[in-house]
Parts: structure tokens; C-alpha cells; sequence
């Protein structure tokens, strides 16, 4: 394994999406929260993102900055991220919790696994672990990780309705940001509308800025 211990969790998943810094990835996390996507649109460099969100209940969303609500709709809305829930095949029950961030190239697999969601809790606050597996430990995790993705089924609408329609409160720990007057008017106009009307509006974006393009991908498969 490699691991570095004066990082922290945020630095290392930094660190990993650095060292491959435009490269195809899929993310596996049992929670996600508006934060973790806004970090994620300023982190990612506009790469193509799969990314399966074990528990994508609402509460999860339920509170966001401005900034990071509207950073979070940014992603969701470009042509290059799908989001998804895992779908159970078996009679047992069972959900997913695996942490996982797996970057594909022609010629290589670099795979992070660990414990943290994609929540500031999980990046921030908790004592988290994520680290580089052994190459035979790497292929195990490249095997369950394309698995994973091979029974689960597509969540990107009710993400954004979550996304939209959660209070203009920051998730507890993080530092206030200062949006800009066209940020700030645009989330208002949708909180006076009732949740069905917000839904219909789901593609508004500041006025300021240009419409992202429809989302139409696929993902890869890689072995190290």
C-alpha cells in the first residue's frame, strides 16, 4: 500500500486526481452530499465522472450554500458526469458501502480505496483513511468496482431535484463562501417556487453564464 500521513483525506483524494489529471474516472461512495459534488466541480477538470452513490436519500442534500448549490447544478448539467444508485440482485438485503476512486487509462488502472463518502464530514472532520492498493489487491478492487457498476441504475434527476430544492443553510462545518448577486437572485427565484415547479426548472442556470450541453456518455473498462 502506499499512503502518506501528512495528508489529509481531502489532500490525498487531491493528490490521486492531480497525478492523473484529465483521465476518466468512477468514484464508488455510500453518501454524497451537495458539498461533495461542488468540491467535486472544483476538483475534477471537467473529466468524465461515474460515479455510483450508494444512498442517495434526500436528507443527504437537504443542506447547501448557495455557492455549492449552484456548483453542484453546474456539474450535474455538463455533458460528462452520470450519477448512480446500486440496485440489490440478491434476496438478502444489502446496500453499498464501498469508498473507492478508480482513474482509467489505455495502459493503466490507479485505484484509491478507504472510507470516506463524498460528504465534507468525510473529507474534512472525520478521521478517514484512503490509500493505493498492491497490485494484486488493485486488480481485486478494479474487478468489484466495474461489478458494482454493472447493477445499478441511473439517479442524475432526483440528484438534482435533492440539489435544488435543499435549504439555503451550509453543511454544519463548512466556511462561508460569498456568492455573486446573479448567484444569489438565481437561488432565490427557485426557493419562492413550490417543489414541483423547481423540478420543471431543474436546467436554469445564472443568467450570466451559458446552458451546458445534454448528458450522453459511457464509461471504459481498464485492467492494470
Amino acid at each position: 500500500m502506499s499512503n502518506q500521513n501528512s495528508f489529509s483525506t481531502e489532500e490525498r483524494i487531491l493528490k490521486f486526481l492531480r497525478d492523473y489529471p484529465y483521465d476518466p474516472i468512477k468514484i464508488v461512495v455510500g453518501f454524497a452530499s451537495t458539498w461533495g459534488l461542488a468540491w467535486l466541480h472544483r476538483n475534477a477538470n471537467a473529466r468524465k465522472i461515474d460515479l455510483i452513490i450508494g444512498n442517495p436519500k434526500e436528507n443527504y442534500f437537504d443542506k447547501a450554500s448557495e455557492e455549492d448549490r449552484n456548483q453542484a447544478l453546474w456539474l450535474l448539467k455538463r455533458g460528462k458526469i452520470e450519477l448512480f444508485e446500486w440496485k440489490e440482485k440478491s434476496p438478502e438485503p444489502s446496500t453499498v458501502n464501498t469508498k473507492a476512486w478508480m482513474i482509467e487509462r489505455q495502459n493503466r488502472t490507479a485505484v484509491l480505496v478507504g472510507s470516506a463518502n463524498l460528504t465534507l464530514k468525510g473529507f474534512q472532520k472525520n478521521q478517514e483513511l484512503m490509500v493505493e492498493p498492491s497490485l494484486q489487491d488493485g486488480d481485486f478492487a478494479i474487478e468489484k468496482i466495474n461489478k458494482l457498476f454493472e447493477d445499478c441504475v441511473d439517479c442524475k434527476d432526483e440528484i438534482i431535484q435533492y440539489v435544488l430544492n435543499s435549504n439555503n443553510s451550509e453543511e454544519k462545518g463548512s466556511k462561508s463562501n460569498q456568492t455573486t448577486p446573479q448567484a444569489s437572485s438565481a437561488a432565490n427565484s427557485n426557493r419562492q417556487l413550490q417543489p414541483s415547479q423547481r423540478y420543471r426548472f431543474r436546467y436554469r442556470v445564472p443568467p450570466t453564464q451559458s446552458r451546458p450541453s445534454n448528458i450522453n456518455s459511457s464509461s471504459s473498462q481498464t485492467r492494470i
